[in-house]
């Protein structure tokens, strides 16, 4: 892809959250923000508006202490300067003052503080005003272990899946706890079968399966098939997670899915609601291997980050299928699958893909 986009002569215009891409490709980054209605233009590319943006949000942050910093002390000075003009207007010594000349020397000196801190708090009411800094949404994404697996996680032993034309196996195959892998392959090549193959979601045609003892699997699979249906997200959530509505509600509302989505049905979601509501139900089970595919399909980059930094932390066993390249150097990882579909000769109507596990990385 990214030789392509070099090739062209034309403008290309990219909409990705491929960070390594667009660090790649990109000369541009075009920041759109919904909330505020407005577009901003980064040079360079995404590590480039990384930092840009970080500048410019502490330039923000700078602009808007300075202003709170001379409006407060105006303020306070215009306050003080009130109080101390109170306080000597009441005072005995000017009624007591036996001298007219003294009495209205010391009025005026006490009006006089007065009127300094009027022209403070006007002077207050003048700055320009700085608006404190949009704090945007933020995914604050964290995995709950559960403990420790059988040594064995799962194995296939001459396992074969046959789907239509298409053949999966013979393959033999062990996850020992702490494996942490991932699962490559061009799109249609058997990914999602081993997949099925491995964790049972799919019956074998031959050879056999076994499942470790003490085994909690969080699961994100390609079609987000947990929020899927007629049944209204709230609803779904409860029944997933054993929880009370108030619980599913606040638990939804830390991933952006508010009143406007928790009573529409799972199936009128977008992909990227579905997504979220997906993280938070994994986020809320206790696991100790997880099967991502392709997780950051849907999510924004700040999701990603997250995302990318409970998985770095999180120390259970992890198959991950994605094509986010940052995200996989991200990930330590101590195997890596690559899926592939064998050529067929001229008497073979079948497609037969084959597996290739490189040891630790």
């Amino acid at each position: 892809m990214s030789e392509f986009i070099r090739r062209q002569d034309s403008p290309v215009l990219i909409a990705s959250h491929d960070r390594a891409l667009l660090d790649e490709v990109a000369t541009e980054i075009l920041e759109l923000d919904i909330v505020q209605q407005k577009v901003t233009r980064y040079a360079g590319g995404w590590s480039d508006y990384v930092e840009a943006k970080a500048l410019a949000r502490s330039h923000e942050w700078e602009a808007y202490e300075e202003y709170q910093e001379k409006k407060g002390a105006l303020e306070a000075e215009a306050a003080a300067r009130k109080e101390w003009s109170g306080k000597a207007l009441r005072s005995d010594k000017i009624r007591k003052e036996p001298s007219r000349a003294l009495q209205f020397a010391y009025t005026q000196r006490a009006e006089k503080q007065a009127g300094k801190g009027a022209r403070a708090r006007a002077a207050a009411e003048r700055l320009e005003v700085v608006e404190a800094p949009r704090k945007e949404w933020q995914l604050q994404y964290s995995i709950e272990e559960a403990g420790p697996s059988a040594s064995v996680v799962a194995t296939l032993s001459e396992a074969v899946v046959r789907r239509g034309d298409f053949v999966l196996g013979p393959v033999s195959l062990a996850v020992d706890a702490g494996d942490r892998i991932a699962l490559s392959g061009p799109n249609g090549s058997g990914k999602s079968t081993l997949l099925g193959a491995l964790l049972g979601w799919l019956p074998l045609d031959a050879g056999r399966r076994s499942m470790g003892t003490r085994v909690h699997v969080g699961v994100i699979d390609q079609g987000r098939s947990v929020i899927s249906g007629g049944e209204p997200l709230i609803d779904l959530v409860v029944r997933e997670l054993s929880r009370d509505a108030g619980e599913a509600r606040t638990l939804l509302a830390k991933f952006q899915l508010g009143t406007e989505h928790i009573g529409r049905p799972c199936d009128s979601l977008s992909m990227g609601e579905r997504t979220r509501a997906a993280l938070a139900i994994m986020q809320a089970r206790p696991t100790n291997v997880l099967v991502l595919d392709e997780p950051t399909n849907h999510l924004d980059v700040e999701a990603i980050e997250q995302l990318e930094q409970a998985l770095t932390s999180y120390t259970g066993t992890l198959i991950l299928v994605t094509h986010d390249r940052q995200l996989l150097e991200s990930v330590e990882l101590t195997q890596h699958w690559t899926m592939s579909q064998e050529e067929r000769d001229l008497n073979d109507s079948l497609i037969h893909a084959h597996l290739d596990i490189e040891g630790s990385a």
